[in-house]
């Protein structure tokens, strides 16, 4: 079959997939790498950033005043251990939400612009990624934005089943059963709902970029894409998963002995807000690039198999062919 880029154009067995994306690393790792690790790095340097100031400017809680707030029977090693608590923990909350609601939207699209190039061999630079995922940027922070409205509702209405069918009954010793069993059922009946949900609106954020649909229209084009598919792409989204772990936790590894090293010549709290942003950027990366570069080619092979994209693809490719 006739493969141009980094995939044969043709449905995509699953060794093919994991191939392909790789394969758009590869083919282009100044931006599928060099550049997602640039901009996950000021990131990170941001929050790290906002960390300290906010503990200049509350030190009784994030800062040196923690043992005034506590109680003077702290001793200066308890302190000094609760600030290496702190730290890394304020810095990774004012992290998150800028890193899933902003970068990872919007690399998650360039990415995929860069993966819909490399699929009929082409190199696209870092502008002309730009330029094509910079009209959609807001419409790929809107609907992260609206993903994550739609789970924090959910997550309340479970919690709110909780507090009304159980928490009147946890009086009595049969009743602490039903109010655990309660929110047992509760919690597998929300992770069974986000996996079907994340499955559903996994090719939302393609069809946004490479079809440049108004984001009501994108969405019922994902869910439509997804119709019929969920198994095969629930078990590659897994799989996806398992592997970044994996590859994660191989990076990581490191940065354990850096505690000991940083340790020796930094504050306890510096040292472990140090590691705790290091093995985030990392873990950042891996997920950003490699599942941005799945879910873009998981785009491509459903097209593929439902609306003949191969056969568009076969003609654009023969066309560039001089």
């Amino acid at each position: 079959s006739l493969r141009p880029g980094i995939i044969p154009l043709r449905p995509l067995g699953l060794g093919e997939l994991f191939d392909g994306a790789f394969g758009a690393i590869r083919t282009n790792p100044r931006v599928m790498v060099g550049l997602t690790t640039l901009v996950v790095a000021i990131t990170v340097a941001l929050g790290t950033l906002g960390q300290q100031a906010l503990a200049g400017l509350f030190p009784q809680i994030f800062g040196t005043g923690l043992g005034e707030f506590f109680g003077e029977e702290l001793s200066a090693s308890e302190v000094e251990e609760m600030q290496s608590v702190m730290a890394p923990l304020v810095a990774t909350m004012l992290l998150t939400p800028l890193m899933s609601l902003v970068v990872t939207p919007v690399m998650t699209g360039m990415l995929t612009v860069s993966v819909s190039r490399s699929v009929l061999g082409h190199r696209a630079t870092t502008g002309e990624i730009w330029a094509a995922t910079r009209p959609v940027v807001w419409r790929l922070i809107g609907f992260t934005l609206l993903l994550g409205l739609a789970s924090s509702i959910v997550v309340a209405l479970g919690i709110g089943l909780v507090v009304v069918v159980a928490l009147p009954l946890a009086s009595s010793a049969e009743g602490g059963l039903v109010t655990i069993l309660v929110a047992i059922l509760v919690v597998l009946g929300l992770v069974v709902l986000f996996t079907w949900f994340a499955v559903r609106t996994m090719l939302i954020a393609p069809c946004i970029v490479l079809e440049k649909l108004p984001m009501g229209t994108a969405i019922v084009r994902g869910w439509g894409l997804t119709r019929g598919g969920f198994w095969r792409l629930l078990g590659i989204y897994i799989l996806a998963q398992i592997a970044v772990s994996i590859v994660g936790q191989i990076l990581v590894v490191p940065i354990g002995f850096l505690v000991g090293l940083l340790g020796a010549f930094l504050p306890l709290d510096a040292a472990m807000t140090g590691v705790t942003m290091l093995s985030m950027l990392i873990s950042y990366v891996v997920t950003i690039t490699f599942l941005g570069s799945l879910i873009a080619l998981l785009y491509i092979d459903v097209r593929m198999r439902r609306e003949g994209l191969d056969v568009e693809l076969a003609a654009a490719a023969a066309r560039e062919t001089p």
